[in-house]
């Protein structure tokens, strides 16, 4: 029988665990402290999707990604869809799954992947439904350059790639392996996918050979915005949304191309008209989560990168707030994001192993700013330096590791923050 090791622990490995549980297969669990001395005994190594391609697991030829490793016991037709890029794929990862979930079955439609819960975690939940409900479920899964990177056996039937910029060279050897990385899900997608002009791009400025079943989209967004044609007869203004902004209208013409597949009718395009005016903004993606002391606390965790920090402030010219970024350093110069700190930024406080990289970008944005040890004294320094009804923005534009398991937990740190200020203040 297989030996399989999962190699790290906390959300991944746990979820991992409760899936081989489920299946009764062997296996042990280890992180970098208590590794084995050797791999010989092991057939399987299912490493976390952080851990780098150049970490010693990967020499032993015995690496199975997760996406890999589940895709051997997915129930019969279950249909996946995969959003990638560098930014922007949780928001779209979120249209798609509310937008389908409007127009078919909704217990049937599941998110999962880098939003939130594992795909272990999803097929585990499918894997324990009875028998005959198990076939035709819709999983619509958060892909990371990391998870797509030594893809084999894993094929979505629909994939989109949103934009693709400079971003994990700490886990990637160059910025080629890294877009490669993504386009991965284009050359296994069976049913087609979906790029902006700027992937297609940046795909050719390496030599990528294009599948045939490829599509763009986004293309005439920038002169028809800020109405987006759901077709000849339904139409919708960005500003009776929740996603405002340009890049948000190209994220909406990309959900709309994946969710056609599911469209049957003119009743269906009324309810996706519909729903995307009543759509709300995605956890931990600019969300406001306490008007606590007259602030307004904004939790935007799940930017991780130079570019989605730098869309964050461009919601903020002339209307300055209080930011906390910084976190792991995943060799992103920053170079773009000292106008956007000049223009957006009254106040500054820098956490993680970026604190310095950070200081600098501010020095020569003239934006003062202080550097922090923990999410506490961070929400603490930010409520000192701000005023009656300032924002106050969670925007690290940073990976989460080393303060943080994930920017799950560094966004319920921040929220815990806030509420033990509140508390201090009563």
């Amino acid at each position: 029988m297989l030996m399989i090791l999962i190699y790290w622990k906390w959300r991944v490995g746990a979820w991992l665990e409760k899936l081989l549980t489920h299946l009764a297969l062997p296996y042990q669990i280890c992180d970098d402290i208590d590794r084995p001395s050797s791999y010989d005994t092991y057939d399987i190594i299912i490493p976390a999707p952080w851990i780098p391609c150049t970490h010693e697991v990967y020499s032993t030829g015995k690496v199975v990604s997760e996406l890999d490793f589940c895709s051997r016991y997915f129930p019969k037709d279950t249909y996946i869809i995969t959003i990638s890029g560098t930014d922007g794929k949780s928001t779209v990862t979120w249209m798609i799954y509310n937008l389908i979930r409007t127009i078919t079955t909704p217990e049937k439609v599941h998110i999962s992947g880098n939003f939130e819960y594992p795909l272990s975690d999803t097929l585990t939940d499918l894997l324990k439904l009875p028998l005959d409900q198990q076939d035709r479920h819709i999983i619509v899964v958060e892909v990371s350059s990391f998870m797509a990177y030594s893809l084999m056996e894993f094929s979505p039937d629909m994939t989109i790639i949103t934009n693709l910029e400079s971003d994990h060279l700490n886990w990637h050897r160059n910025l080629e392996e890294y877009f490669l990385s993504k386009a991965n899900l284009i050359t296994r997608a069976k049913d087609g996918s979906f790029i902006t002009n700027q992937v297609q791009t940046k795909l050719q400025e390496i030599g990528y050979h294009f599948p045939e079943n490829i599509s763009l989209y986004g293309v005439g967004v920038q002169e028809s915005y800020p109405t987006i044609s759901i077709d000849t007869e339904h139409s919708i203004d960005i500003h009776e949304t929740h996603f405002l902004g340009v890049h948000n209208t190209v994220n909406i013409d990309g959900a709309l191309h994946i969710i056609e597949k599911f469209i049957q009718n003119g009743e269906d395009r009324e309810k996706v008209v519909t729903k995307l005016t009543s759509l709300p903004w995605l956890p931990h993606r600019l969300e406001v989560i306490s008007n606590a002391h007259d602030r307004i606390w904004i939790d935007d965790s799940k930017s991780t990168s130079c570019q989605s920090l730098r869309a964050a402030l461009s919601g903020y010219l002339g209307n300055k707030v209080i930011l906390i970024a910084g976190g792991s350093d995943k060799w992103d110069p920053f170079d773009t994001l000292e106008v956007a700190l000049r223009d957006s930024v009254e106040y500054a406080i820098l956490i993680g192993a970026t604190k310095e990289i950070l200081a600098d970008k501010c020095r020569w944005a003239g934006v003062e700013y202080t550097e922090s040890s923990s999410m506490n004294d961070a929400v603490e320094q930010a409520y000192v330096h701000s005023h009656t009804w300032q924002t106050i923005l969670l925007s690290p534009g940073c990976a989460s590791f080393g303060m943080f398991r994930d920017y799950l937990d560094r966004a319920e740190q921040f929220r815990e923050a806030v509420k033990l200020l509140t508390e201090q203040e009563k």
